[in-house]
C-alpha cells in the first residue's frame, strides 16, 4: 500500500469535484424534475375526462406553476453553486478562471 497514490487519486477527485460543481449540481436535480415532469402529466391525463375544459385549462396553468417552482429552485441551487466555486477560485488563485489557457483559444 502506497500512500502517496491514494493521496494522488483524492487529489484527482476533489480536482474533478472542484472543476466541475455546477454541473453535478445541475445533473442532480434532473431525477427530481423529471419525477414531477411525469406526475404532473398523468394526473392531468387522469382527470381531463372529468373536468370542463375551462377547468382543465386552469389545472394545467396551476400545474405548470408548481413545475416552474422545481425548475427555479433548481437553477438558483446550479447558481449560488457557481458562484461559490468561483469565489473559492478568486481566493485561492486571484482569478475566476484558474485553468484558463490562453493558449488553447481557437483562432478565428
Amino acid at each position: 500500500y502506497n500512500q502517496s497514490d491514494n493521496n494522488d487519486s483524492s487529489l484527482r477527485l476533489r480536482s474533478i469535484l472542484a472543476n466541475n460543481v455546477t454541473a453535478l449540481t445541475a445533473a442532480s436535480f434532473i431525477p427530481t424534475l423529471t419525477e414531477e415532469g411525469l406526475a404532473s402529466i398523468r394526473g392531468l391525463m387522469a382527470v381531463k375526462k372529468y373536468l370542463p375544459k375551462s377547468g382543465f385549462k386552469q389545472l394545467i396553468k396551476n400545474y405548470s406553476n408548481s413545475f416552474n417552482t422545481y425548475v427555479k429552485y433548481a437553477s438558483r441551487v446550479t447558481m449560488y453553486a457557481a458562484g461559490i466555486s468561483g469565489i473559492i477560485d478568486l481566493i485561492k488563485y486571484g482569478t475566476l478562471f484558474p485553468n484558463y489557457n490562453k493558449n488553447r483559444r481557437k483562432k478565428c
